[in-house]
């Protein structure tokens, strides 16, 4: 059909709506026209399909019936819908007979041409085979009386309809013209002069909810307004499509009960705080689930900051033991809320939680979550989870974490050991005073005492609060710092940590501290970090092993999701529900204008700052040569002699009188040694380079002119902890220090001396180093389960012989 309006009248139809106009042309190609007056059939029931058609003007009805001559589908296309689905999909006779109740113009597609258009462009038929809208529908609890194949009924009666913050869906006094379930999105239901007392307005709903139903089951007006609060996008159901499904599913009129969510809300001890109005609020960003019978709500390891509330039917609740089996760990009923930890705290899951009946969820995220917060900030702190989770949130992120890293512990030192190293400051103190108080000519000796040993007592205060201990979820770290002379931090990733002892004696077991040892595979250097004095060890060294089964549990839920995704790409994605998270989408931001390029003064400070780089980014390396000041000390002597023969050099050719061809041959030789000295020294410091990649860490040396190389490379799969030093109050003040690598190889350890910003680089090396082995994981899991497809499809030609 060569019409040049062919691209725009295709593009009309939301199946169309993300073609481009290349792709809608080649679409074109296959479209004729074809018009039919009221009363007409199009197609009947059992006839071989032979066109797929678009339904461009009039309306269409499309009746089912089974063997006995009941209808058992009924669906109403319009102007932008599509009808003889099937069609394409599984080529079988028309399951229905449509009949035109509207004069329609069709844009009508053989049915070979179809299929070739379906070859050429595979989201078409994941539109048309609605399983992505099943899925959907599936989980919300509105139609869990429907058989599978009454969803895809119910999905082709339905459209999917958006709307924007802000727009208005229907107005108070109108007459109903369609029902409304929501998919994502937030809708507020109001009522202009309602009077006190009656029922509560507004109404937030959102996703899995549903409005519009009142008037509709008692024919009357619109009793409220209905109102885009966020961009909503909508399941709609005419009038005739809202009756056909009262019709299919008697239960229905029963579940058009929406489920109290303030009397759930109100229950728990998280939101019990709230008044009535701010209750009514928050109820606008929990959504409505369904999960059915042998639905995973979700798995141990997973990462889903989302609370939960059991409406109806039961739940079982599974852990992994140390010798990775599943048990079960509790059983939930109707009323029970759990997630409060990953609500608040971003973890991950430490069990796993299994319908056993039917259920019904009410959920909140956290970006939900935060989107109330947002808006009422006064009820954050009526908010109050267990006393445990309420501890950890006041552990505050630490600047060298990683955003989606969480600190689970931290902890200074036992007071035994401020009071162990306070002991002779404080006895030198109580002889300071008594000195002082002495009447006698010792009186300014007494009150010099009493000054130092009250600086040494609170020196060694302040040093005790200095150095701490961290658990996170991702690793153990142990700092040491003396303020403004020296800092460590020795660190090892939970995967790494091979034991965990604890030591205690006599006078540790009397007052409650001990030793614990966190032992890695390292050969070489650090092999463990150490916990010294540390009160109650034994809680210490559980939450490591907690944090330890969860980083594990995250692996094996890794594995499971390779295998679903094979069998998906085997035998094709099943059916399942599809809950989204967050229920409210938050508002993409305004993209920021993109920053003008560097000026000239810019680009000339770069080209100047050229010879002296400590720190470059390249492609997916990052690459550091040693500080500035280890560079002055190496050429500030060859430096202060090249200075000095210059300045002698030049007195000399500016003074007056005759000038002697030996003294100026004199200099140049003194100045030449001199400055191959200060450019060997230059160049030395330059070429001494350390550098990460996306998968390993390089040290190279190299003396000038190539009389010396050396390279030391390590992957990442064998470092085992990283730790930093900064060795004095100098390197403190500039800032630089030693990164210490250990391995588990025959490297042993590699060194970077002298970095810039050693906390910065420990960061770089453990950011790498965690996107490394997470994608090591996924290849190996690739890998391993490539085959899987095979495998089934294998199985099934033996079972059918």
């Amino acid at each position: 059909m060569a019409d040049a309006t062919i691209e725009e009248r295709l593009n009309r139809f939301p199946l169309f709506r993300d073609f481009s106009q290349d792709e809608l042309a080649q679409v074109g190609q296959f479209v004729e026209e074809k018009t039919f007056p009221s009363g007409n059939t199009v197609f009947r029931q059992g006839e071989p399909a032979d066109f797929f058609y678009l339904v461009e003007e009039g309306a269409i009805q499309e009746t089912g019936r089974d063997q006995a001559g009941t209808v058992i589908l009924r669906r109403k296309a319009e102007a932008g819908d599509f009808v003889g689905r099937r069609l394409p999909l599984d080529n079988t006779p028309r399951r229905t007979t449509a009949t035109v109740v509207r004069g329609a113009r069709l844009l009508a597609i053989r049915a070979d041409d179809f299929r070739t258009l379906l070859a050429m462009f595979p989201a078409l038929r994941e539109q048309l085979d609605r399983k992505r809208l099943v899925n959907r529908l599936l989980a919300i609890p509105l139609f869990s009386a429907f058989s599978r194949e009454q969803l895809f009924q119910v999905a082709d009666l339905l459209r999917v309809v958006e709307y924007p913050a802000g727009q208005t869906i229907f107005r108070q006094g109108e007459m109903p013209d369609a029902f409304y379930v929501i998919d994502t999105g937030q809708v507020r239901e109001s009522v202009a002069g309602a009077a006190p007392g009656k029922q509560a307005w507004p109404k937030y709903l959102t996703a899995g909810s549903f409005f519009g139903r009142y008037s509709l089951l008692n024919n009357t007006a619109r009793r409220a307004t209905a109102e885009a609060v966020s961009d909503a996008v909508l399941f709609r159901f005419d009038v005739d499509a809202f009756r056909w499904l009262l019709q299919l599913q008697p239960a229905f009129r029963r579940a058009l009960r929406r489920p109290d969510l303030l009397g759930f809300l109100r229950q728990t001890e998280v939101f019990g705080r709230l008044e009535e109005a701010e209750l009514r609020h928050l109820a606008g960003f929990v959504g409505l689930a369904r999960f059915r019978t042998e639905d995973i709500l979700y798995r141990q390891g997973e990462m889903d900051p989302t609370f939960y509330i059991l409406c109806e039917g039961e739940a079982l609740v599974r852990a992994r033991d140390e010798e990775e089996r599943e048990r079960p760990r509790g059983y939930l009923k109707a009323g029970a809320s759990l997630g409060e930890t990953s609500l608040f705290l971003m973890e991950p899951r430490d069990v796993t939680v299994e319908a056993t009946t039917d259920t019904t969820w009410c959920y909140l995220t956290r970006q939900d979550f935060d989107q109330f917060l947002a808006l009422r900030p006064e009820v954050a702190g009526r908010v109050l989870p267990r006393r445990e989770v309420r501890i950890r949130r006041e552990l505050r992120p630490l600047a060298w974490m990683e955003p989606e890293e969480r600190l689970v512990f931290r902890s200074r030192r036992h007071w035994f050991f401020l009071a162990y190293r306070l002991s002779i400051p404080v006895i030198l103190l109580l002889v300071a005073l008594f000195v002082f108080l002495l009447p006698s000519r010792l009186t300014g000796l007494g009150f010099v005492m009493v000054v130092v040993s009250a600086l040494w007592v609170i020196w060694r205060v302040i040093d005790w609060l200095n150095d701490y201990y961290f658990v996170t979820t991702s690793r153990v770290a142990h700092r040491e710092k003396v303020l403004w002379i020296r800092e460590s931090r020795d660190e090892t990733p939970l995967d790494k940590v091979q034991n965990i002892n604890v030591d205690r004696g006599l006078i540790g077991n009397l007052f409650g501290f001990g030793t614990l040892f966190i032992d890695t595979a390292a050969t070489v250097g650090a092999a463990r970090v150490t916990f010294t004095y540390l009160a109650d060890p034994d809680t210490v060294q559980e939450i490591i092993f907690q944090q330890m089964t969860r980083v594990r549990a995250g692996e094996e839920l890794e594995r499971r999701q390779v295998i679903r995704d094979k069998l998906d790409e085997s035998v094709g994605a099943g059916i399942h529900p599809t809950v989204p998270r967050p229920a409210v989408p938050m508002a993409t931001p305004a993209t920021p204008p993109s920053p003008l390029g560097p000026g000239l003064v810019r680009q000339i400070l770069e080209l100047l700052n050229t010879p002296f780089w400590i720190e470059r980014r390249e492609d997916n390396r990052v690459t550091w040569r040693k500080h500035w000041i280890r560079l002055v000390g190496r050429v500030w002597l060859p430096g202060l002699i090249v200075a000095i023969l210059g300045l002698a050099v030049c007195f000399y050719l500016f003074s007056a009188g005759e000038k002697s061809l030996g003294i100026s041959l004199f200099f140049v030789g003194l100045l030449l040694p001199a400055l191959g000295w200060l450019w060997w020294n230059w160049v030395d410091w330059g070429n001494d380079l350390y550098s990460v990649t996306n998968d390993r860490i390089i040290d190279s040396e190299a003396l000038p002119l190539g009389f010396r190389t050396r390279r030391t490379e390590t992957r990442f799969d064998r470092i085992q902890n990283v730790s930093f030093d900064i060795p004095g109050p100098m390197a403190y003040v500039l800032n630089y220090g030693t990164v210490l690598i250990h391995t588990a190889g025959v490297e042993g350890r590699l060194d970077f001396v002298y970095v810039k910003d050693p906390r910065k680089v420990q960061a770089e090396i453990f950011r790498r180093l965690s996107v490394y082995e997470e994608e090591q994981r996924r290849l190996q899991l690739e890998e391993r389960w490539a085959d899987l497809p095979q495998w089934f499809a294998e199985y099934d030609r033996t079972y059918r012989s």
